[in-house]
This record gives C-alpha cells, structure tokens and sequence, in this order.
C-alpha cells in the first residue's frame, strides 16, 4: 500500500494547479472511494484546485454541473486495499474540523505577526528550527495540539465519534455546534503557544499541530 501511495502521489503532484488530470490510473483508482459513488464517464474534468489554506486537492466536476467536489485519493487505495476504517476515518473527520476552528483565532494572530506577507501573496517567515526564511507553518509549541483537543473534550464529556461536522463550498470540514465550536477556540487559544516552522521541519520535527 505504501508503493501505492508514492506512485499516485508522484502522478498526482505532476500536474499544476487548474490544469487538467488525463490519467488512468487516476481514473481507476478513484472509483474506489469509499463514501462517494464517482462516474468517470460522466466526469467533465479532474483537477488540482486550491483552498484558501493553500493546499492543493483533488477536485472533480461533472458535465452540467457546477459544483466542484474534492476526492480523497489517499481513502481510496485505503479501500483498494482493504484498509479503510469508516469509524477511524470518521473520527479524523472530526478532528480535522477541530483543527479548521482554530485557524481564526491567536494561531491566526501569531502566524500573521510572525511572517511578512510578499508581492506575490505568498508568506515568508524564519523557521524556528532551521533559521531559513521560507513558506512557513504554524506548529504548537510545548504542549501538541491532540494533547489539548484530549483535554478539552475530556472536561466536556465528549467523543470524537458523537460529534457531527458540516462542510462548506471550499471543502472545508469545521464543527456543526457552534457552541461548541466557540467554547472549543476559547479554551485552545488559553492553552496554545506556537513557533514558525518551516514546511520541511513542520514534516520532521511538529507536534502535528
């Protein structure tokens, strides 16, 4: 499954962002997603597509359609392979959706404080690891970003998996309570401190966060 990854993720990220995706292998492989029934042949276009985090998805639309839907190509060699756990991928979900909450408040803050923004649109900001100025992350420093969602959810009483998400029209994944969305951000950013990473450290050495 790992050989899988690579070579899908090398074919993947061969294409530029809006071009598009003429590949068969591509076109195979997601038909074996596991929550979403894709017709190929009724599919005008794949492409990589960007949110407003700048990460490059796998997108699709069909013929007469305007609506852009992303694919997980990842679950889909999961479900090739007889890997994918719906309870496990459900609980990443909500985890995820935990991790989006966060972005707008003193994560926000400090990334922005921290980095300068360029001509291009593009940040740049000095890696507290390294010392080189690159396309910088946000990492949370001293205590991991699952150490805090733990004890938030420990105090509420609650279970990723009891929880429900919403998604909006950039694919974006956040939390359908909205108290609980409040009460969430409210306690991480008391308990968040964070550090500029470069992309490269982030993937070495993050917390994950």
């Amino acid at each position: 499954m790992n050989c899988a990854f690579k070579f899908i993720g090398k074919r993947v990220e061969s294409y530029k962002e809006g071009v598009t995706i003429e590949d068969e292998y591509i076109n195979e492989l997601v038909q074996y997603h596991p929550t979403k029934s894709i017709d190929v042949s009724e599919v005008e276009w794949f492409k990589l597509c960007e949110d407003k985090y700048r990460t490059l998805c796998l997108c699709y639309k069909y013929y007469g359609d305007d609506k852009i839907d992303d694919i997980g190509w990842k679950k889909c060699i999961r479900n090739l392979y007889d890997a994918y756990n719906p309870d496990e991928d459900y609980k990443n979900c909500v985890n995820k959706a935990f991790r989006n909450e966060v972005h707008y408040g003193t994560k926000c803050a400090f990334f922005v404080e921290h980095t300068t923004l360029c001509e291009n649109g593009r940040y740049r900001g000095q890696c507290e690891a390294c010392n080189t100025m690159s396309s910088p992350t946000t990492d949370h420093k001293d205590t991991p970003f699952c150490v805090i969602l733990e004890r938030f959810l420990e105090e509420q009483s609650l279970r990723l998996e009891d929880l429900y998400t919403r998604k909006n029209e950039q694919f974006e994944i956040w939390l359908q309570d909205r108290s609980l969305a409040t009460r969430w951000l409210k306690y991480h950013d008391e308990h968040a401190k964070y550090r500029i990473l470069c992309r490269s450290c982030n993937s070495r050495i993050g917390s994950r966060g």
